[in-house]
């Protein structure tokens, strides 16, 4: 089990390793403070990477030994900025499932895998998530993680006409508007190892939905992807549980619906050979989908599948 006594120690120790030491020398001379460290890492959690930031930091940390694929400037300035927020995981309104799994993902920053130091690259979509993870602004919860966010107002032109009266009244009035809802976005650290598992993903949905039920400022969920394509489980027939699933909720209250078709840099391409070559050819076309889902409904959910509950740690982490 993951324990707040454990990360720190091993978040503290791993600032005081050589090439981390040397980075923190580098930022003190050239007058970026821990105060300025912490900006860094909140302007690329929001707005993404800015090379006027991160390359001249770079630029030293490379004129001293420390190379772009060690990925140290970022770890340093994720582990500077994140150690300040590790008091705050025990308060935090969420089970303790996903605390020990935001404790897990302080670990991994201080202690990578070599295979997955690409995840740090400052340019890439990871690092920006990282960044929000430490920051304790968006949520690991197993699979998928979770964030506060809201439905886009944007959306509703994307939605087919004749869904739109009913996309309309399910936000106003099972959602009780279009914010604060949360949303979930696949794990990064899938992004380089592992499959979608449908026991991961129904883990990870009860964890959003025991947490839900701590936030009561919280409408509900939406999410949408092109993995409740109708047409996926002929191109992907082991993905089928995801359009099933997708099911599965509408019987529990939630709504579906489609805003177009997903833009190629979503995802669909990769992995599985049938897809791409159905895609290539024309035979099909991922739409992607909004899925949106009440506050009572998900929570009825969750209540339907206690078994889930066996794998819930229900200790309080240290």
């Amino acid at each position: 089990m993951r324990t707040y006594q454990d990360t720190k120690e091993i978040c503290t120790t791993a600032l005081k390793h050589t090439d981390l030491m040397e980075v923190r020398k580098i930022l003190d001379g050239v007058g970026t403070d821990p105060s300025a460290v912490a900006e860094m890492v909140k302007n690329t959690a929001h707005f993404g990477w800015k090379a006027e930031t991160w390359e001249p930091l770079q630029r030293e940390c490379e004129k001293r030994g420390i190379g772009v694929d060690s990925c140290a400037l970022q770890r340093y300035v994720l582990l500077q900025t994140g150690v300040r927020y590790l008091d705050s995981v025990a308060r935090l309104p969420v089970v303790n499932s996903v605390k020990q799994l935001i404790y897990d993902e302080f670990q991994f920053v201080a202690q990578p895998q070599p295979e997955l130091l690409p995840l740090f690259a400052p340019m890439g979509r990871t690092f920006r998530v990282m960044c929000k993870i430490l920051l304790l602004e968006r949520f690991p919860a197993g699979q998928q993680h979770i964030e506060v966010s809201g439905v886009p107002r944007s959306w509703l032109f994307q939605v087919p006409k004749r869904d739109l009266p009913a996309t309309l009244r399910y936000i106003l009035f099972e959602l009780k508007g279009f914010k604060p809802l949360f949303t979930s976005h696949t794990a990064v650290r899938r992004d380089l190892a592992g499959a979608l598992l449908e026991s991961e993903a129904r883990q990870s949905q009860y964890r959003v939905a025991r947490t839900l039920e701590l936030q009561p400022q919280i409408g509900g969920y939406f999410g949408g992807s092109w993995f409740e394509d109708p047409d996926l489980p002929r191109f992907s027939p082991h993905l089928k549980w995801l359009l099933e699933f997708a099911y599965e909720a509408q019987r529990y209250g939630a709504f579906l619906t489609y805003r177009g078709y997903a833009p190629e840099d979503a995802g669909f391409l990769i992995g599985d050979a049938r897809r791409r070559r159905a895609y290539q050819e024309g035979k099909w076309r991922p739409k992607i989908s909004l899925l949106l889902w009440s506050r009572e409904s998900l929570i009825r959910w969750a209540a339907d599948n206690r078994d889930l509950e066996k794998n819930e740690n229900l200790e309080e982490p240290d």
